[in-house]
């Protein structure tokens, strides 16, 4: 048998100091060739490490925590990828300088410093670098005679030595390195946005080099902004050429040998919810009257029978972990051939699924079964028509399925209901929606409404995702599940106070209950500080993320959980697929479970990553995309709501979810902040400004790439709580 990566680390864990090469090979009995074949992959991942001597060890020998680099404003922090040993340490490590040479996402080694309450650590060494091309704008140095029509030439007559270096600024705003950029242009201009592979990374005072590969545009236009973005990021909408060849390769239709060994669903009435603009359908849901109660279907694409372990795709599906959505463009996880086609649930169509039948008793499963399906989609229903069925109004949803989404609307009530008894936290954060022109461009912004038939797909789906949760903890599958942790006792207790100086009374000592934290919130919905005090508690809570073992979720209120619900743009939901029909199937044997057992931690650690790196590109797209619609409204005014208050600024939210800045020096006043009620207080007129009071302000100034918005202080309005 071949030699491999665990055998490597399994002899050098009982090792006390690090061995050469020839040593390694001796005691494994192997040629250089044979451990050559393998060192690569474990030096990449850091499960080995080579030593400035050149020899080798495991991080573990050598008091070296394997960590990936992750920003925090202007610092760095180290988020080790054991993630006991991550929760053991309460969080992240603080990097201590130097860390010039690394960037964020790397893979490196830290030792740590200090393992108290907020952990810190020096840079040991890079393990493995993230980027190796990277998104950044072109920026050509003026020449010496556009330096003096501008006022600034030098004193005396000056022939430079060499010619200025033209560098770039990396769209990813976590990485504040300038790159030198060598070698030909491509035809890049000053401005244009362009892809650089990096020849040479920063360190020991050396500058980041890299060339030319790509040129994605100009910066100004609004479509290479956000493919800047993505790709800054990670993502692309391209795949690897063989990929797409897999792709073209596929059916254009189910074909009769995959619907055996399935069940055959296709006469049931079922049928899928989804936005009027969308472009892939992975859910479909059902409803039949029981002798008890009802049987609620949760019907998914079974992408998994087509991706394939080993295939292009597989890789590609891997390595993107999820599908990400900016105005008006995505960037999917899966071919179209497969997204948009042959996995989603189109009406009239032949479709493979897994389905997850539950029989409810009221709000509560009762009893359930999850099995491989061939299903039929009645009906591609559409929100805004369901939504307009259930206030009564016209539409076009055929009538008889209006009979069947009554009954549904009335269960999803009792779900909800439910949840909402057992304490789970529903945030209600503005989520911008743009309407765009042809070239990209936003016409207009405005908060994502939610209505019935949203809320109803979504209490449908947390269902599902419940069930499959449980069963694979009760059949001890190994799985991502979806795991979020009960909040830092320290943080809660901050927040507490921060509720206190704003009047809203909080009993947040301790360990926190998620029903505490759903009263606070049901206390301050409808009033002007709602959005503010939601995004608060909301910061003040530790992120979801995937894991091996069910740990259970903390806003959920539910003690399972995992992602089943959408293999076609998310990875963690395509792995629960295939392990669970590789379960049904029989195949569990020791064999089975160790290996989904070994690869569980590193599958979830990696769509985590993915998960927020799709975050990030969505959350600074929408950022760009505000800032680009407030750009072209600088002098116009806004009413809107004081979101947060510190010594130097105030931050006003708008209704189109728009946020800006208004510095302190701005104001009429001097005003001084007051700690213990978090609010500014003129030094003349003794006029408070506070979280959630209402104002008008002027659009000043904003800078389109960077997200920020600014304003002019116009005019306050008299807060309600002033009067009393």
């Amino acid at each position: 048998m071949p030699f491999v990566q665990e055998e490597l680390v399994g002899l050098l864990l009982k090792r006390p100091r690090a061995e050469d090469e020839d040593f390694i090979c001796r005691q494994a009995q192997i040629s250089k060739e044979e451990l050559q074949a393998v060192l690569p992959e474990a030096l990449r991942t850091a499960t080995v490490v080579r030593t400035r001597k050149g020899r080798y060890s495991t991080p573990q020998q050598l008091g070296l925590i394997v960590c990936r680099v992750t920003a925090g404003g202007s610092l760095l922090f180290g988020r080790p990828l054991d993630e006991e040993l991550r929760h053991a340490l309460r969080g992240d490590i603080r990097l201590d300088m130097p860390t010039e040479s690394a960037w964020p996402d790397d893979t490196v080694l830290v030792r740590l410093t200090d393992s108290g309450e907020k952990p810190r650590g020096t840079l040991d060494s890079i393990a493995c670098r993230a980027h190796d091309s990277i998104a950044a704008t072109i920026i050509v140095p003026p020449t010496e005679p556009e330096r003096q029509r501008h006022g600034r030439a030098r004193k005396r007559p000056h022939r430079p030595r060499y010619a200025p270096e033209i560098t770039a600024a990396p769209e990813d705003s976590r990485i504040r390195d300038r790159i030198v950029v060598e070698g030909d242009l491509c035809g890049a201009m000053n401005g244009d946005v362009v892809m650089l592979k990096i020849t040479q990374y920063p360190e020991k005072g050396c500058s980041a080099r890299g060339t030319v590969q790509e040129v994605i545009g100009d910066a100004d236009d609004a479509r290479t902004a956000l493919k800047a973005i993505a790709a800054s990021h990670g993502f692309t909408k391209l795949f690897s050429d063989e990929a797409a060849r897999e792709a073209d390769g596929m059916p254009e239709y189910v074909e009769k040998s995959d619907m055996d060994d399935r069940q055959d669903l296709r006469e049931m009435t079922l049928f899928t919810i989804d936005g009027a603009d969308a472009q892939d359908f992975d859910d479909a849901v059902s409803l039949e009257k029981a002798e008890e109660g009802w049987v609620l279907g949760v019907h998914i694409a079974d992408v998994s029978h087509y991706v394939l372990p080993g295939s292009a795709i597989e890789k590609e599906a891997f390595g993107r972990t999820t599908s990400v959505y900016l105005p008006g463009m995505t960037f999917p996880m899966l071919p179209e051939a497969l997204s948009n086609r042959l996995c989603s649930l189109m009406p009239n169509e032949d479709r493979l699924a897994l389905s997850c039948m539950m029989r409810m008793d009221g709000p509560k499963v009762a009893d359930y079964e999850i099995f491989p399906s061939v299903i039929r989609s009645k009906a591609r229903l559409v929100y805004t028509d369901v939504n307009a069925m259930f206030r009564g109004e016209e539409n076009n949803v055929p009538e008889e399925l209006k009979p069947m989404l009554n009954d549904m609307r009335a269960l999803a009530h009792s779900i909800r209901r439910a949840r909402e008894g057992r304490g789970a936290i529903e945030f209600d954060l503005p989520e911008p929606e743009f309407v765009l022109d042809q070239n990209g461009e936003p016409r207009s912004v405005h908060a994502r409404e939610r209505w019935e038939a949203e809320k109803l797909i979504e209490d449908f789906m947390l269902t599902a995702n419940e069930t499959v949760a449980k069963f694979a903890r009760e059949a001890e599958v190994p799985i991502p599940y979806r795991v979020h942790e009960p909040p830092d006792p320290d943080t809660m207790a901050e927040l507490g106070r921060y509720l206190e100086s704003m009047e809203i009374p909080a009993r947040l000592a301790g360990a926190v209950a998620p029903a505490t934290i759903r009263d606070i919130l049901e206390s301050v919905k409808g009033k002007p500080e709602e959005s503010a005090l939601n995004s608060a508690i909301l910061r003040a809570m530790r992120k979801a993320e995937y894991g091996p073992m069910p740990h259970g979720h903390f806003a959920l209120a539910a003690r399972d959980y995992c992602h089943f619900t959408s293999p076609i743009r998310r990875y963690p939901d395509l792995t629960v697929h295939r392990v669970i029909k590789s379960y049904l199937r029989g195949e569990c044997d020791g064999e089975w479970l160790a290996k989904w057992t070994t690869a569980m931690p590193e599958i979830a650690s990696h769509c985590s990553h993915g998960e927020n790196a799709a975050a990030m590109a969505e959350r600074e797209a929408d950022d760009r995309m505000r800032a680009r619609y407030m750009a072209r409204r600088i002098g116009k005014k806004f009413t809107g709501v004081i979101s947060g208050v510190t010594p130097t600024s105030l931050f006003v939210a708008l209704p189109n979810t728009a946020e800006g800045r208004i510095p302190v020096w701005s104001l009429d006043e001097p005003f001084a902040y007051v700690e213990d009620m978090r609010c500014l207080m003129g030094e003349y007129s003794r006029q408070m400004i506070r979280i959630g009071q209402k104002c008008e302000v002027r659009v000043e100034f904003v800078d389109e790439r960077a997200g920020y918005i600014e304003f002019r202080l116009w005019q306050l309005i008299e807060d309600e709580r002033q009067k009393n």
